[in-house]
């Protein structure tokens, strides 16, 4: 294993292990900016995925390599969006469910593919990005079938008010009193 990769796959597992420990801190206590911190994480995980996945999920460079570069690739950027949706989810932006099932979907198509490519060639290559995208979709889809409001209960549970009000206006987004209502627990809840 070159060294190269194994930076990458150290900055990998420390990026990894520290947003999974952060989102767990997160749930547990309170941050101080928090939601700055996460949305930065999440962001430089994805940059990670989408600059640097073709280097961890295989040997591209290697001289002997016959394997296909596209596949690695499309595996970056299928899981780089995927953590994007789930930014954008947790930012409860709209039409971010849509990119969570998109993200899934070529996780999955990623996933298939490299699983289908490691039984005709038999290269480590395709089992490690097998193994990723399974891990990864596993996580995507425990995540997609929780109900929408379940990290709205978990994260702002000292303010029953903010989640009712946040509950109000998912239900009737139309509504400006509700909106107005959500604004005032807001404000109150920053103070």
């Amino acid at each position: 294993m070159r060294n190269a990769e194994r930076r990458t796959r150290l900055a990998e597992a420390i990026l990894t292990v520290f947003i999974l420990s952060f989102s767990l801190l997160k749930a547990a206590y309170h941050v101080p900016f928090e939601n700055i911190l996460f949305f930065m994480l999440m962001s430089v995980w994805a940059v990670f995925y989408i600059t640097l996945g073709v280097f961890r999920f295989g040997y591209p460079l290697r001289k002997e390599s016959d394997n296909p570069r596209a596949l690695p690739t499309l595996t970056g950027f299928a899981i780089a969006l995927w953590i994007v949706a789930v930014l954008c989810d947790s930012l409860r932006l709209p039409f971010s469910g849509f990119f969570v099932l998109l993200g899934i979907a070529c996780m999955l198509l990623c996933g298939i593919s490299a699983l289908f490519l490691y039984r005709k060639k038999r290269d480590p290559l395709f089992a490690s990005l097998f193994v990723r995208t399974f891990l990864y979709t596993t996580a995507a889809i425990i995540l997609f079938s929780l109900p929408r409001t379940f990290s709205l209960e978990l994260f702002y549970r000292e303010h029953p008010g903010y989640i009712k009000a946040v509950k109000n206006v998912m239900e009737n987004p139309e509504d400006t009193v509700a909106r107005k209502q959500l604004e005032q627990e807001t404000r109150w809840m920053e103070e």
